[in-house]
């Protein structure tokens, strides 16, 4: 019998629970990393704060029912075969610099950090609490969740959501955290670092349930980190198409052009569009593959033998292919005439949306 795959409990909860003696901070018993996690998914204190109290819904601890025990909760795969996952990790953008401008002009620091710790906190549960509500709970199967908390504090969230709701997710998480931080510092004076709200960044890493989530979720980390360093309020993603997981950024996009993100939340509605512009059964496969494949610079001519296939595919229609996904790239920024190699990385990104089937709204708010 195969050995089902476990969750991992998150380390910040476990380590935290440890005295610096190996005792058990709660039971003043020693203890171990492996027996605190245990505990704590029997518990699942993390699920009851992020459920807020409704013990309505069930948070999965298990990818497999094979092997598992009897009071586990599975995660609900569907009718899927695929039995894919994402792991998505958002955090809030330049709180360090902002904690430490706010502690420089504050009359008790310690106080200070406290208060904007609180409110941190309060801002990522709620921005989860909310994503949960819009995202996962229509799609719950007999009160199972399709996801799973990992880590969820100060200005820090991470989960493991099933792969068609993960941006979804992600998206309507971090457009809740600017809102909820925007809340939550309100009575705060003008020039505050933290006065009007802070944005936040994250990513997904698509990836096989029984692949080790430890690499994951290093590799998530990594990517929000780069994400992060593209501005405020970025979103990235990358699918595991081998067995093998990438450990950093270089390893992921080991040259330029094999991404256009990270994307802001206008970008990210924009590429949206693009994945739509692809569901069209006139477009094709042929031409696509035509401008995927292409192991040089795509070349104009190219480009425009493509362009060609998915108008003789579609036939007579009102739309013309060509036409709406020229519309859609200029959209969003990449243009054959100037930098050809930009087309290239959008319709990847894009073809990658759509091929994960997810049908993400737009929550940016904005007029994109």
């Amino acid at each position: 019998m195969a050995q089902s795959q476990r969750m991992s409990a998150p380390a910040a909860f476990v380590e935290g629970q440890i005295k610096a003696n190996g005792l058990c901070k709660i039971t003043d018993e020693r203890t171990d990393y492996s027996t605190l996690a245990k505990r704590y998914f029997r518990k699942d204190l993390l699920g009851a704060r992020l459920s807020a109290g409704n013990v309505q819904y069930l948070w999965p601890n298990e990818f497999d029912a094979e092997g598992c025990r009897e009071d586990s909760v599975v995660l609900p795969f569907g009718n899927s075969d695929e039995r894919e996952i994402a792991i998505i990790h958002a955090d809030g953008d330049g709180i360090g610099a902002k904690i430490m401008a706010a502690m420089r002009n504050a009359e008790d620091a310690g106080a200070e950090i406290k208060s904007i710790s609180q409110n941190l906190t309060l801002a990522t549960i709620n921005a989860a609490i909310a994503a949960t509500k819009a995202v996962l709970l229509p799609k719950a199967d007999k009160n199972r969740l399709a996801a799973r908390p990992v880590l969820l504090g100060g200005d820090v969230m991470t989960m493991i959501v099933r792969a068609d709701l993960a941006l979804d997710f992600l998206t309507h998480y971090c457009r809740e955290f600017s809102a909820q931080t925007k809340d939550c510092f309100a009575n705060l004076p003008d020039g505050h670092p933290f006065c009007g709200g802070v944005t936040a960044s994250g990513t997904a890493v698509f990836i096989k349930a029984r692949q080790p989530f430890s690499k994951g979720l290093k590799l998530t980390e990594a990517l929000t980190k780069h994400a992060k360093g593209k501005g405020d309020g970025h979103i990235s993603f990358f699918r595991c198409t081998t067995s093998k997981i990438p450990t950093d950024v270089e390893d992921a996009w080991p040259s330029e052009g094999l991404t256009f993100g990270p994307y802001d939340a206008c970008g990210f509605d924009r590429l949206r569009r693009l994945a739509e512009v692809l569901e069209d059964e006139a477009i094709g496969r042929s031409g696509l593959r035509l401008i995927l494949d292409a192991k040089s610079e795509l070349s104009q001519a190219a480009f425009d033998r493509a362009c060609k296939i998915m108008d003789a595919r579609a036939g007579e229609t009102e739309a013309v292919p060509s036409v709406q996904l020229k519309d859609a790239l200029a959209v969003l920024g990449a243009d054959m005439s100037v930098e050809p190699e930009t087309v290239k990385a959008a319709l990847r990104d894009a073809f990658m949306l759509h091929r994960l089937r997810v049908n993400v709204e737009s929550h940016s708010g904005e007029k994109c």
